[in-house]
């Protein structure tokens, strides 16, 4: 909690549905930033390295699908 303010500056959730999946997530407003999404399953991943405002790098974006030990960039050029 930010003792000035009294907000909460970080969150940790853990989902555990009936279906046997596991979630997590984190976010925190205290941490070294990292600016990155990333999708982790049994079988791949899904990586973002700049999800906001690819256009402060000259507009370029990219996903990176890693699936079987085969990594593949799906770049983009615009805010999507």
């Amino acid at each position: 909690m930010d003792s000035k303010f009294e907000v909460d500056l970080s969150a940790t959730e853990v989902l555990k549905p009936e279906n046997g999946t596991t979630a997590m997530f984190d976010c925190s407003m205290d941490m070294e930033s990292r600016k990155i999404y990333e999708i982790v399953g049994t079988k791949g991943g899904i990586i973002v390295p700049r999800p906001f405002r690819p256009d402060a790098k000259g507009g370029e974006g990219f996903v990176i699908i890693q699936k079987d030990s085969i990594e593949t960039i799906e770049r983009f050029y615009r805010d999507i």
